[in-house]
């Protein structure tokens, strides 16, 4: 183009500059519109899955019209900011370009005009045809670029959650990666919070020996699941640590070992909301390892799963529902009991693992559990205090630290939290 006439090749570039600044005020004046259609879309998925998931919870409140009302609203919101998108990408992206290239146009029959009417440097008819032709091919691919713009935009906006959670930092243990000898475990936690300001836990110091059956109770809220998670190390501790054998929690090795051909964990955390995969109850048990069906019903045994499996359509390869909701909740926690013990942790933690099963079946637990104790050690969390009072020691926890700890006989012959609380209980259950 500059080589047919320098004068109008400036008029064609003025294109390009303009197009680099429209695409900047696009990226600005879009970036919140986008941040907003994404959320509200977020908010109408997250609004029908609470919608189905709680349709008993709605219909047995009456709370259809609210909830109807809610998602109108949030929807009718959804459809306004779309609007917005849509009005932005009419103004500023390609008729917008097609607007700038019209003007560009009219610039470049207005200079040959002029041109041509002037003495001196009078283009030629066929320099103008060429130069209207190169302006249509300098078009396209600035109009290209627009629409990739907007697909690009939408997307960097819609990753943006991602991108949040993959800056997030990465805690690397401080030195090598060691496997414990031994289970003896001790706890020497000064202080922790979840968001930096207001103490979970506090000055909570104990040891536990290898194979003894150590019970955590108290009120709720008083951080008791929160400790077992600080024991699977899901959280960094501000002040202080656990060990294991001796080493640091963060340097052990999160890992499965295998010893003499059978695959053994170290921790087993048996949650109280367990989680089941729409799979067969074998799958349930079985995840990753490599365990045949013996070892399956071994550990469906002694979680006393077995004869309920036996009771289902399928036996051990019945396929269970999203989340396991064709079981029970006290079903679905003596699965999750199986899957922990499959695994033959040397150390097993229960989270509440028998709140929502009936009191026989729970007796019949508490006896397969006890036959592990001196080889498992074993921390549980009860606050049915009858679970837990033949452990070795218990430690009463109250706003987040020790209030109290000794053996069942011990707690009871003086005054104190945990005898409130065992009293309270005993006349509960006699009344009922």
């Amino acid at each position: 183009m500059a080589l047919l006439d320098i004068r109008l090749m400036g008029i064609c570039a003025t294109l390009i500059p303009v197009s680099i600044v429209l695409m900047a005020v696009y990226q600005r004046a879009s970036t919140p519109i986008f941040q907003r259609v994404r959320g509200l879309f977020a908010d109408i998925n997250g609004k029908l899955n609470e919608s189905i998931g709680g349709m008993s919870v709605i219909q047995l409140t009456n709370q259809q019209r609210r909830f109807q009302r809610e998602f109108a609203k949030t929807s009718t919101d959804h459809y306004l900011a779309k609007v917005k998108d849509v009005t932005i990408n009419g103004f500023l992206l390609q008729p917008l370009v097609n607007l700038l290239h019209m003007l560009v146009l009219a610039g470049l029959l207005l200079g040959f005009g002029f041109l041509d009417l002037s003495t001196i440097g009078a283009v030629q008819v066929g320099v103008l045809y060429a130069f209207i032709n190169y302006l249509g091919d300098l078009t396209k691919p600035l109009t290209e670029m627009t629409s990739r713009l907007n697909m690009a935009q939408q997307a960097l906006v819609s990753a943006g959650r991602v991108f949040e959670l993959l800056d997030e930092p990465i805690v690397e243990p401080t030195g090598p990666v060691k496997f414990p000898d031994n289970n003896r475990l001790e706890l020497d936690i000064r202080r922790f919070s979840y968001d930096g300001k207001k103490d979970v836990l506090r000055d909570i110091r104990f040891t536990v020996e290898a194979g003894a059956f150590i019970g955590i109770v108290g009120h709720t809220g008083s951080g008791k699941s929160t400790l077992l998670s600080l024991l699977m190390n899901f959280y960094p501790i501000q002040e202080g640590g656990v060990w294991i054998g001796g080493i640091p929690i963060s340097r052990i090795s999160r890992g499965i070992r295998t010893s003499g051909g059978i695959r053994a964990g170290l921790i087993g955390f048996v949650q109280q909301d367990p989680f089941i995969f729409a799979d067969t109850v074998a799958n349930n048990i079985r995840m990753e390892l490599p365990l045949d069906q013996d070892a399956i019903v071994e550990a469906a045994q002694q979680a006393q799963l077995h004869e309920m499996v036996l009771g289902l359509s399928h036996g051990y390869d019945t396929m269970l529902t999203e989340q396991g909701k064709s079981l029970s909740a006290g079903q679905r926690q003596l699965l999750s009991l199986a899957r922990i013990l499959a695994r033959k942790p040397r150390i097993l933690l229960l989270d509440e693992a028998t709140a929502n099963i009936d009191s026989h079946t729970e007796a019949l637990i508490r006896k397969s559990l006890m036959t592990l104790c001196g080889k498992v050690t074993l921390i549980a969390i009860a606050h049915r205090l009858g679970t837990v009072k033949d452990a070795d020691q218990l430690y009463v926890l109250h706003h987040g630290h020790v209030q109290q700890s000794g053996t069942h006989e011990e707690l009871m012959a003086r005054e104190g939290l945990y005898k409130h609380m065992y009293e309270l209980q005993h006349r509960e259950k006699l009344a009922s």
